[in-house]
């Protein structure tokens, strides 16, 4: 009867042990050993190899999620960015239009858009076209970092609007000139009349003195 059970074969009462060669034994051994080494060098390849995917994995999923932020952070910034410049030009604005990337996770981000702004002039009302082009300026500025495209169309407006002053002060000047004349011109009929009587007064002292040097 067994006992116990252990890591060694129980003895059979009744039954001499059985034992092998000395060269028998030895050979098993060593092709056991063989076997196992064999087996442990598989294991620790597939070990290695495992460890290596799984330190692509790692590297591959930080690269995506690196992506991932840059294009969230890049499509916060842009619709701010065209809302600002729509907010602030009004009427005058566009509503954004965006241009899209999709990202690693099959999202579309926004990377770029823009607004359309209104600049044309108001035909024959310079001061409507101020008012207006004012705001044009103030749309290209709205957004905290304006593009170098933002400050063109704002410089462009500035531009414009001091072009149209010039051109108001200039027909104020013109349309002063005859009001001026209007009021300068008795004044100048005036003096014509003292003039002309003077020369006839002359007229008649120079007859007058030649009357009498002639006499």
């Amino acid at each position: 009867m067994v006992a116990s059970v252990s890591f060694r074969t129980a003895q059979i009462p009744g039954r001499a042990p059985s034992h092998n060669p000395p060269s028998q034994a030895t050979g098993q051994a060593m092709e056991n050993g063989d076997a196992n080494e064999s087996r442990r060098k598989t294991l620790t390849h597939r070990a290695d190899e495992a460890g290596y995917v799984d330190q692509e994995d790692t590297q591959r999923l930080a690269e995506v999620q690196q992506e991932l932020r840059q294009l969230q952070a890049r499509d916060r910034e842009v619709r701010q960015h065209e809302q600002a410049h729509t907010s602030v030009g009004g009427v005058y604005a566009s509503a954004p239009r965006m241009r899209y990337e999709r990202g690693p996770d099959g999202r579309l981000y926004a990377v770029s858009g823009e607004v359309i702004i209104n600049t044309q002039e108001v035909p024959g009302n310079p001061e409507r076209t101020i008012a207006k082009l004012e705001k044009v300026i103030q749309a290209a500025m709205a957004p905290v970092d304006p593009s170098p495209q933002d400050i063109r169309v704002a410089v462009k407006a500035a531009a414009s609007i001091a072009r149209l002053r010039a051109e108001i002060a200039a027909q104020a000047k013109d349309d002063e000139q005859p009001k001026e004349a209007s009021k300068t011109y008795p004044k100048l009929l005036g003096d014509r009349v003292r003039l002309a009587l003077y020369a006839r007064g002359n007229d008649r002292q120079t007859a007058t003195l030649g009357v009498s040097v002639h006499t």
